[in-house]
């Protein structure tokens, strides 16, 4: 007969998770700075290590405290990953125009 999978909430995570990597080819930089900002309650270490995890697998550099940087955007997979792993609650997204000083970021990121 007919099989039917239902993925678990880990499961659903994983291919958002392996769909972000496919689709996180940076394009040409637009010359401004993405911000992640997050706070997580101490309880809820384990949303803190699988979101370092994401910003890792997205480029993001950390910057200090609960702070990652990225010079590429969040693709559409990513924004769905952040709410199927219920973490949208804790952080913020910040656009940037510009950061003063920022030559090692940009020496980090490899850009001129």
């Amino acid at each position: 007969g007919e099989r039917h999978y239902v993925l678990t909430e880990d499961g659903v995570l994983e291919a958002l998770a392996a769909k972000m990597r496919i689709s996180a080819a940076p394009e040409q930089w637009d010359g401004k700075w993405r911000m992640v900002i997050f706070d997580i309650p101490e309880d809820a270490h384990k949303h803190r290590d699988r979101l370092r995890n994401l910003l890792k697998g997205l480029g993001f550099k950390y910057l200090q405290g609960s702070v990652w940087i990225s010079p590429h955007p969040l693709d559409r997979e990513a924004i769905a990953y952040l709410h199927a792993a219920n973490l949208h609650r804790f952080i913020r997204i910040i656009k940037i125009e510009e950061i003063d000083d920022d030559a090692d970021l940009l020496k980090l990121f490899n850009l001129k």
